[in-house]
């Protein structure tokens, strides 16, 4: 296998990586839960709570914003976009 080829591949990979993390912290966030499984109290980690309220839509949608990107690719998406309008 060429080296073009190999980091093709391992540019999937990521990509792929991505767009699952950021779907998995997406639909965490808008189920009002913690991502990967903590399972911690408002009442005793009040700050991790507030963190996760106030910036754990953005980064969500970052990451699975540049996952779904270098999945798809820009010029597919932008194809994809304009025979949507």
């Amino acid at each position: 296998m060429k080296r073009t080829e190999k980091m093709h591949l391992i540019n999937n990979l990521k990509a792929v990586i991505a767009f699952l993390v950021g779907l998995h912290l997406v639909v965490s966030y808008l189920t009002k839960a913690l991502p990967f499984g903590l399972e911690l109290s408002l009442v005793n980690h009040p700050i991790i709570w507030t963190l996760w309220a106030y910036i754990g839509l953005p980064v969500a949608l970052i990451v699975f914003a540049y996952g779904l990107f270098k999945l798809i690719g820009m010029e597919r998406l932008e194809r994809i976009i304009d025979k949507m309008m």
